[in-house]
């Protein structure tokens, strides 16, 4: 039984592995893109996030079996990259992903879902830098109406309420900041398919996007 786990296991990381390396196909196009437009400085932070990702993906198997469900190339490393600097904060920080049945596409673009998952994963890697411990979990979960992106965290006990963190320029990080979330609230609204829901619990900072397909 032990030694067919571990067979199972082992075929399981090599099928992830195939995978993730289809999708170099679609990232040497995209290496292409930048060399036919000779930008040279965008091509080098490229190559920087694909090797971060790489390097996470070997390193940790439920990870990449996980982001292996995640079709979309550009989503997939973006991901990745978070989860990578999320851990590289503090020894005592972990991260994980877990993806509930596998996404091709998310109903809306690339670019817009970057912002907002950026804006979410940068504030919960910066809470948790602050604590120096805790874990980050990210869970896709694809379901029938389109998809739900769940972001958890560790946060402060004595973190602001919800309605603190809301009001413009609100930060505890000092002037100029805090303008993450009304961009985030104002990238929400622009998009009717799009939901957003956060709640703070018993030290545990969540914040929930739903992507609802356009054509319900």
């Amino acid at each position: 039984m032990v030694l067919q786990q571990y067979i199972e296991g082992i075929e399981a990381k090599q099928i992830a592995i195939q995978k993730f390396k289809h999708d170099y196909q679609n990232i040497l196009l995209s290496i292409n893109g930048f060399i036919l437009t000779e930008d040279w400085e965008g091509l080098k932070q490229y190559m920087l996030t694909v090797n971060t990702a790489s390097n996470f993906l070997t390193e940790d198997t439920p990870a990449l079996e996980n982001l292996c469900k995640i079709r979309p190339t550009e989503i997939k490393i973006f991901l990745s990259e978070k989860l990578i600097t999320a851990k590289k904060t503090s020894k005592h920080i972990s991260a994980s992903f877990e993806a509930r049945g596998e996404v091709s596409h998310f109903p809306i673009d690339s670019v817009t879902l970057v912002r907002m998952l950026g804006i979410i994963l940068d504030n919960a890697v910066e809470a948790l830098a602050e604590l120096s411990r805790g874990h980050l979990a990210v869970i896709c979960h694809k379901v029938e109406e389109g998809v739900i992106i769940t972001i958890q965290n560790n946060c402060a006990k004595d973190m602001p309420t919800l309605n603190q963190l809301k009001q413009y320029g609100f930060s505890t990080k000092g002037k100029g900041r805090g303008h993450g979330l009304n961009i985030l609230a104002d990238l929400v609204n622009t998009h009717p398919n799009v939901t957003l829901s956060t709640s703070i619990s018993e030290g545990i900072f969540a914040q929930m996007l739903v992507l609802w397909n356009t054509s319900l």
